[in-house]
């Protein structure tokens, strides 16, 4: 089952909505966007339908009439008012009115409130038509738990199997249990590991499904964390679900719950390998991990996987949806939903860790906020960060490397140190490598370097007074040479003896408290492309 078309009116969020686009290659559809954008209202749509096909459609006027518009007595008026309808590809649209048999696998639906803590099973009861099964969430704001029946229906059919009278007597109680708890048990170890299901206990004497983990054997499933759980529930869904539901748009909303962004990347891998070949897969998200995992099937298995993107749309309005294309700025607007503030961090192509303390006071993250400045304009998509030491930067550097290969795999994270006293084997080492090392001592050395000096005396109107600075300035480096004995190109040991002769000399009393606070606010912003240094810089760091 493929959808080609879906077009909501006066439904929910929606004025009148047309979705168009889907290819009938795609296997996966994502839907993005805020809270309150309307992602699970099509999902609420999807459900009407699958309510009327399974006999189990509730008329509630006030939920799915958009807010302002008139309500219908007419109990069909969701549909004889085609306020809901989906085209598919392969199969004809579902019509309230002359339900066919097959209808009832069309859609399979799971809410965002998944979640059934613990349960134990004395006696097994009947659960009927696996196709209209009364565990069904009426709406998407319906409590959906289906663990236990699920349990249930997994004994059910074991011992249905047994008594199968064209079965093979010499197939094995192992063979038989394993049919469908295998499987569950392979795809809970691929997506989760460390907590392994071993089986389903007694179902006649507190039967639950059982667990191990570590040491820990033979424990029941109300053990498992909310996260295991989350996970298991939706593995065990989609197996026992299959194959009787094998031409069918799955639908789940926010499948991220409870999890942490790897486990949320595997399931959603595990949940596309599982999906019957005539089936689809549709979920809505805010999750950077689930995101990241579409992108990566989509660039394995091209032309399968599409992107609704439901931001900035107003839905007031008609609106036509196709699938988005997922550049840069697709990305960057969507990380912003997953992550708020931190998404200045995440969305740039690369992040460059620098040195300087991030929890200091006096040197706090300086390196990091003078390049972020000087290339703001000419490298938008760059960011940098403080790391430490030299030798902590290029831990740090290593670590966000590792854990940005696994979720956001086109940001590239690299350090840049000082030269110091690197000599050039290590410092084409250094480059070799991938990383950046300042081809001076160190970045105030690019600062209070005379072009940027004479630069400031000229903006602030005291450029005649720029000989006697310059003379100073000579004084100051052959005193820190002489006395304190630092090397010749140490320009960062008189920058407080600049700032000093600067607001003496010139008059000048915005030179902040430390030498720090006066290259920040007076020298940085003249490190402009047209300037020697400024490319000089460029060529350490960007190479160009």
């Amino acid at each position: 089952m493929k959808i080609n078309s879906i077009t909501l009116r006066d439904f929910k969020r929606f004025n009148n909505l047309n979705i168009q686009g889907l290819s009938n290659t795609i296997r996966l559809v994502v839907l993005v966007g805020p809270n309150g954008s309307g992602k699970s209202s099509v999902f609420d749509g999807f459900n009407t339908l699958a309510g009327v096909a399974a006999g189990g459609y509730n008329s509630v006027p006030d939920y799915y009439f958009k807010s302002g518009t008139s309500f219908s007595a007419d109990y069909w008026a969701m549909f004889s008012m085609n306020k809901v309808s989906v085209s598919f590809h392969d199969y004809p649209s579902i019509m309230y009115n002359n339900v066919q048999p097959n209808d009832a696998k069309c859609f399979y639906i799971r809410t965002s409130y998944r979640y059934e803590p613990d349960f134990s099973m004395s006696q097994l009861t009947k659960q009927g038509d696996i196709l209209r099964e009364n565990t069904r969430p009426p709406m998407m704001i319906s409590i959906d738990a289906r663990v236990s029946s699920n349990y249930q229906r997994i004994v059910a059919q074991t011992v249905a199997d047994i008594f199968d009278p064209s079965g093979n007597d010499n197939t094995t109680k192992k063979e038989i249990r394993d049919r469908l708890t295998g499987n569950v048990k392979a795809s809970f170890d691929r997506v989760v590991g460390g907590a392994k299901f071993i089986g389903l206990g007694d179902p006649l004497a507190g039967g639950t499904f059982r667990f191990e983990k570590g040491l820990s054997k033979d424990w029941p499933y109300k053990n498992l964390s909310a996260g295991e759980k989350a996970a298991f529930d939706l593995i065990l869904d989609f197996v026992v679900k299959r194959e009787s539901y094998d031409n069918t748009v799955f639908c789940i909303d926010e499948p991220e719950v409870h999890m942490n962004t790897a486990v949320q990347g595997n399931l959603l891998k595990e949940l596309y390998d599982m999906l019957p070949n005539q089936s689809q897969l549709w979920i809505a998200t805010h999750s950077i991990g689930m995101m990241k995992a579409a992108q990566k099937l989509e660039n394995d298995f091209p032309g399968t996987v599409a992107f609704l993107d439901f931001g900035e749309k107003d839905f007031d309005s008609s609106v036509v949806m196709t699938p988005s294309t997922t550049d840069k700025n697709f990305w960057r607007k969507n990380f912003a939903v997953a992550i708020g503030e931190l998404a200045e961090l995440v969305s740039p192509t690369q992040i460059f860790v620098c040195e300087g303390d991030p929890n200091g006071k006096r040197k706090k993250e300086f390196d990091a906020k003078c390049y972020g400045k000087i290339f703001s304009t000419e490298f938008p998509d760059s960011a940098f960060i403080s790391g430490g030491s030299s030798n902590e930067v290029k831990e740090k550097s290593a670590l966000l490397s590792s854990i940005f290969s696994q979720v956001i795999q086109a940001v590239e994270v690299r350090f840049i140190v000082d030269r110091d006293d690197c000599n050039e084997t290590e410092r084409l080492e250094i480059i070799e490598s991938g990383n950046k090392i300042l081809s001076l001592r160190h970045l105030e050395a690019y600062l209070l370097n005379d072009e940027i000096l004479e630069k400031f005396s000229h903006y602030i109107g005291k450029h005649d007074l720029w000989p006697q600075l310059q003379a100073a300035k000579i004084g100051f480096s052959n005193r820190s040479i002489n006395e304190r004995h630092n090397p010749s190109d140490d320009w960062k040991s008189i920058g407080e003896n600049l700032r000093q002769e600067v607001r003496k000399l010139y008059a000048f009393n915005q030179t902040g408290s430390n030498s720090d606070a006066f290259m920040l606010e007076n020298l940085v912003p003249l490190v402009t492309p047209d300037t020697k240094m400024y490319q000089q810089l460029r060529r350490d760091i960007f190479g160009v």
